[in-house]
């Protein structure tokens, strides 16, 4: 795909949803939790964050200086706990990234079942940095453009939805060692991934109208009223023959005539022929047509037989308290459910992420496949 392409600007506002999942979704929350402190901190953790931020930058040019080294030979810089490419990933991102979690393992499980689940912990969190990482990389070899201007324009945005001011964000990026360049950086690395991803799978993700009509069918298939909706229809031909009072004698012989009957049948005779000739049901000149029927509708003996048969099959001989039957299925129609309106957009919705989660774990295994990965843990 050629880079000039991917400088569109597309669709602002769907790039703009997404660019916040997508924030989300890596892990660049964890900088900005929390902001509530005092304006007067603001100095003292802006001096701490100028000494480690030179700390930073030589160890970082120590450990980019050095050759990738193969899997089996030799270590890396020390406190590097992944190198992607030509980059690395510190054990205290994978802490600050993972913080949370591990915070929320802390609390529920004692101290040596917490160390235990930590350890798996991170090595998911691990997973999620190192494919954010791939995704930066190769927004980047792509040269997908993003302005200034709307690095700013994400970085005020954020400021909102926080409800703080500037002073008070620029004090708590200070305490987790966050210049607010470092993170507009970031934020810029995001808005290119976003839009790469908008471009190369988002726009390619179309969603039909009866995808959505069959999810709903499976997934929220009950009516307001509790009960389950109707099942397929089926349109059925059936011959009776009564059976008048408890003589046994009758019954067998009902019985037995009745499998002559659909001996007959079977043999290619016409199911119709001889329901006008012999049913003692409903619409016998219609040849036994007896209409359309949704489950539950006939008697529970019939009910279990009619609905497992294909269209054109004709039953075994069936006995109920008013004597012997024979159906013969002539068709089946599909139900449907309509879909409300307050579910319908967010079913498209649903479907449509699932797709783009799936292409884009295709897009993560490819990147995957052509990179030097190196895990140190």
């Amino acid at each position: 795909m050629k880079s000039k392409e991917l400088t569109s600007l597309g669709n602002q506002g769907r790039i703009m949803g997404l660019t916040l999942r997508v924030l989300l979704a890596l892990s660049l929350a964890f900088f900005i939790s929390g902001c509530g402190s005092k304006a007067k901190q603001a100095k003292e953790t802006q001096e701490k964050l100028a000494k480690w931020e030179a700390e930073h930058k030589a160890q970082m040019m120590k450990v980019e200086s050095a050759p990738p080294a193969p899997k089996s030979h030799g270590e890396i810089a020390e406190g590097v706990v992944a190198r992607v490419n030509n980059e690395v990933i510190f054990f205290s991102d994978l802490e600050l990234a993972g913080r949370e979690v591990f915070d929320q393992i802390r609390a529920q499980f004692p101290p040596e079942r917490a160390e235990a689940e930590i350890r798996e912990a991170r090595k998911k969190v691990l997973e999620r940095l190192i494919d954010k990482v791939l995704l930066e990389q190769e927004a980047e070899r792509l040269k997908v453009q993003v302005s200034e201007e709307e690095v700013e324009s994400t970085f005020e945005n954020l400021l909102r939805t926080r409800g703080v001011t500037k002073e008070q964000f620029y004090v708590e990026l200070a305490r987790q060692k966050v210049t607010p360049e470092k993170l507009k950086e970031k934020l810029k690395k995001e808005l290119m991934v976003a839009r790469m991803l908008e471009i190369l799978i988002r726009s390619h993700i179309h969603v039909t109208d009866k995808e959505c009509q069959e999810f709903y069918q499976r997934t929220y298939g009950i009516s307001s009223s509790g009960q389950a909706p109707p099942g397929d229809a089926i349109r059925l031909q059936q011959i009776i023959l009564l059976v008048k009072g408890d003589s046994e004698k009758e019954k067998a012989e009902k019985k037995k005539l009745m499998e002559e009957i659909r001996s007959r049948i079977l043999k290619g005779e016409d199911f119709g022929k001889l329901a006008r000739k012999y049913t003692q049901g409903p619409n016998p000149e219609g040849g036994g047509d007896c209409g359309l029927f949704r489950p539950g509708e006939l008697l529970p003996e019939l009910d279990r037989v009619a609905f497992s048969l294909k269209p054109g099959e004709v039953s075994q001989v069936i006995e109920t308290k008013l004597g012997f039957h024979l159906l013969r299925v002539m068709s089946k129609e599909e139900s449907t459910v309509t879909i409300p309106d307050s579910l319908k957009a967010q079913i498209r919705a649903q479907l449509e992420e699932r797709q783009f989660q799936e292409e884009l774990q295709k897009f993560l295994d490819n990147l995957k496949k052509n990179a030097f990965i190196e895990i140190k843990m």
